[in-house]
C-alpha cells in the first residue's frame, strides 16, 4: 500500500470540495499550479485518477470518491484529537479539596480560614498558578 502524503490529500479534497482547481487553490492560499502538481502526484502514487477534468472543472471519479468519503472521515478525527490534546493540555478540570483540621482552624479562626481561601483561589491550574 503506498503512503499518503497528507498535505497532497488535503488539496485533493479541497478540488473535489470546490470542483475546480483555482476555487481550491485560492481557498487554501496556493497557486492553483502548486495545487494542480500535488493533485497530480498524488494519482500518480495511488495509480489511479481521481478527478476527471474538463470545461465542467474537476469532478471526482469512482477512485476520488473512495478517497474523499476516507478522507473527510481522517480529517474529522484528527480534528478531534487536537482538540482532545488542547483540552488536556490545558485542563482546569476537576476539583482540590483542602482540609484542615478543627484544632487548627480554631487556633487560627477567621484569619485563617480567609488566608486558606486566598491561596486556594489562586490554584486554578493544575501544576501552577492561574
Amino acid at each position: 500500500m503506498p503512503s499518503l502524503n497528507h498535505s497532497q490529500v488535503r488539496q485533493f479534497v479541497a478540488v473535489a470540495e470546490h470542483r475546480n482547481f483555482g476555487r481550491a487553490a485560492e481557498a487554501l492560499g496556493l497557486s492553483q499550479q502548486a495545487v494542480s502538481k500535488n493533485v497530480a502526484l498524488l494519482e500518480g502514487r495511488l495509480r489511479a485518477r481521481l478527478l476527471e477534468r474538463g470545461r465542467f472543472g474537476a469532478i471526482p471519479t469512482v477512485y476520488g470518491e473512495a478517497l474523499l468519503r476516507r478522507a473527510k472521515s481522517a480529517e474529522a478525527e484528527l480534528r478531534l484529537g487536537l482538540a482532545e490534546i488542547e483540552a488536556l493540555r490545558g485542563a482546569s478540570v476537576g476539583s482540590v479539596r483542602v482540609g484542615v483540621e478543627r484544632v487548627a482552624l480554631a487556633r487560627g479562626g477567621r484569619k485563617a480560614q480567609e488566608a486558606t481561601k486566598k491561596k486556594a483561589e489562586g490554584l486554578t491550574r493544575f501544576g501552577g498558578s492561574p
